[in-house]
């Protein structure tokens, strides 16, 4: 099951047969995915140009869901309270340099 070098996995390096497939596959396989293609059920008539029609009308409607609504409010949220403390922070610094004369501040912008 392993040698000097610790476990085998799979297959020998050597290029013996792998221990755990028997010779020739098992007796039962599965079966193949696309054998029963050509079967009779699965031979459908085309929909109808009115069915085509509805079908395509039903995507006009405007595409949301719950997550997209709920993402939008909570980006709505975060600009208002963005702007709010933006607003705040500029209200106070004025409010810390109003005993300041013009000629003492430094314009930045």
């Amino acid at each position: 099951l392993g040698g000097s070098f610790g476990p085998r996995l799979g297959c020998d390096p050597g290029g013996e047969r792998i221990s755990y497939l028997p010779v020739g596959g098992f007796e039962r396989d599965l079966p193949s995915d696309t054998d029963d293609d050509e079967c009779g059920e699965f031979q459908l008539p085309p929909p109808s140009s009115e069915s085509l029609e509805a079908a395509l009308a039903s995507l006009d409607a405007p595409l949301t869901s719950e997550r997209w609504r709920k993402a939008r409010a909570a980006e709505d949220r975060m600009r208002a309270r963005c702007a709010s403390d933006s607003k705040a922070v500029r209200e106070r610094l004025i409010k810390l340099n109003g005993h300041l004369a013009h000629k003492d501040k430094v314009f930045l912008g």
